[in-house]
């Protein structure tokens, strides 16, 4: 049942990014062409300032779904029902106490910010509508964990489906009635997953109800302590990866901005893939360790670090090889080559960052993630200062973001990450390494391969380009199934399959 469960869970995830990626496809383009690129920016930058002040809830929400499931497992249903209630109510206050930023920002974002003229309007009512979306999604956060608990993260993706299909009607919808303008942008926004989170909860948890009587204060203190560090690992990631669209626009200016957020649309997508793909594998893992087996954790994070692997890495070579060609289709009269160098910068990463997300699950699991996150917030701060040094001091201009935030990246996740999961869980330090040496020989292999192949080859239309995309796809999961899986991994993964 389990084996099926992930089966379908996987299934479900990669039918929901596919449509997840035809609704960017479709609509990046058409916004550009009907607003502007620098208008556009502004809506990928207000989501980064939602993830920049989501970092105060993470303190609180980011261990409930381990708690609670651990809980459950450990048959503690009275503690999971006060972690599930403190939340709630917790996260209530906590949105109170955020509106106090939100005015400070909003009042002040000219100040900050390089806003064309004629858009502040438009930009004050965009960041409003944003934020208003994030405190209503905190509020309903902790009806997130039935999924979890339960194991049953393809109703997530059926949830992502629906949302992105929303978010394409209402798009196209308002932009049919309504002139063009970025305020219509903000208003794709709607209590739908919060709803559905609801719904998923009183399915699969239906014991579980908010009592204020159940509200604990020392359950606030036991979660924060443990997920402080969450919070700061998150300020980390978002000095070093979420902050190159707001440093182009203080630092270069709104129109670096824009091709930086036509760039970040693919590696945007395939983070949110993995992410979805990373929520399906995280239950799995956690209810292994809640069993208290040292080793049968690893493996089974080892072999979660081949399936990010397979669904990352493989677009990562695929877009180093058709890059220029696609954002000479999709985005005609930008210039594509600048646009294929940014891209290649923003997505090299992911070829060791994707593979490590279960591997920092496992040090959530843990409750070990105070050094992880002190090391990676003092590089997030290293990102910063270098960043805005080499532009001061260099030419390079716009490629000098992406590429000082993938070195400190790529060091990061490299050289720190694997070895201290492995130290935590006393095992071999070399345990987390095997994947990323087999993920580069993949990546060396399949370039060299296809460089070789294509450099005859003239894509002049979408055609020929999906064509070529789809034979190229077909021969990179074929290399990464006989270079980075073993045999008993293809038996495991025909296994869930199967079933």
């Amino acid at each position: 049942m389990k084996n099926s469960r992930l089966g379908i869970s996987l299934v479900a995830n990669i039918i929901s990014t596919l449509v997840s990626l035809g609704v960017s496809f479709v609509l990046t383009p058409y916004l550009i062409r009907t607003i502007g690129k620098e208008a556009y920016s502004f809506f990928p930058l207000a989501n980064n300032f939602v993830s920049y002040m989501t970092i105060f809830s993470l303190a609180l929400n980011s261990m409930v779904s381990r708690f609670i499931t651990i809980a459950i497992a450990e048959n503690k249903l009275g503690k999971a029902h006060t972690y599930f209630s403190t939340v709630f109510f917790s996260n209530i206050i906590l949105s109170i106490f955020l509106l106090i930023p939100i005015f400070i920002i909003i009042a002040l974002i000219d100040q900050f910010l390089d806003i064309p003229s004629g858009q502040l309007v438009d930009v004050r009512i965009l960041f409003i509508l944003i934020f208003a979306s994030m405190l209503i999604n905190l509020i309903f956060s902790v009806f997130g964990v039935s999924t979890f608990v339960k194991e049953r993260m393809d109703l997530y993706a059926l949830q992502s489906i629906g949302q992105n299909l929303l978010r394409a009607i209402l798009y196209l919808g308002l932009f049919l009635v309504f002139p063009p303008s970025i305020i219509i942008m903000g208003v794709v926004t709607s209590l739908y997953t919060g709803s559905v989170q609801y719904i998923f909860t009183r399915k699969f948890l239906p014991e579980f109800r908010i009592r204020r009587s159940e509200f604990d204060r020392t359950a606030v203190r036991e979660l924060m302590s443990s997920g402080f560090w969450n919070a700061i690992n998150s300020l980390g990631s978002s000095l070093l990866q979420s902050m190159t669209l707001l440093l182009s626009n203080i630092l270069i200016g709104a129109t670096a901005s824009g091709s930086l957020s036509i760039v970040q649309t693919l590696p945007n997508l395939m983070t949110t893939i993995i992410s979805a793909i990373y929520g399906v594998l995280l239950p799995r893992i956690a209810n292994v360790y809640a069993r208290g087996e040292k080793y049968q954790t690893a493996n089974t994070v080892i072999f979660t670090q081949k399936i990010l692997g397979i669904i990352s890495s493989v677009p990562v070579i695929l877009i180093i090889l058709f890059g220029k060609a696609f954002f000479e289709l999709w985005v005609p009269g930008e210039n594509a080559s600048e646009l294929q160098l940014l891209s290649i910068l923003s997505v090299l990463p992911l070829l060791v960052h994707s593979s490590m997300w279960t591997v920092y699950g496992l040090n959530v699991m843990n409750n070990a993630v105070k050094k992880p996150a002190i090391i990676f917030l003092l590089t997030g701060i290293i990102n910063v200062l270098l960043t805005g040094i080499v532009l001061k001091t260099t030419n390079m201009g716009i490629v000098t973001i992406p590429l000082v935030s993938a070195i400190l990246n790529i060091g990061y996740y490299l050289f720190f990450m694997p070895a201290y999961a492995a130290k935590k869980m006393e095992l071999p330090i070399w345990t987390f390494y095997p994947h990323i040496i087999k993920t580069f020989i993949f990546a060396g292999v399949s370039l060299i391969v296809g460089f070789v192949v294509l450099r005859d080859i003239s894509i002049l239309n979408w055609g020929t380009f999906f064509i070529y995309g789809a034979i190229a796809e077909v021969v990179g999961i074929f290399l990464y199934i006989i270079i980075v899986f073993t045999k008993e991994d293809r038996k495991t993964i025909f296994k869930v399959l199967k079933t």
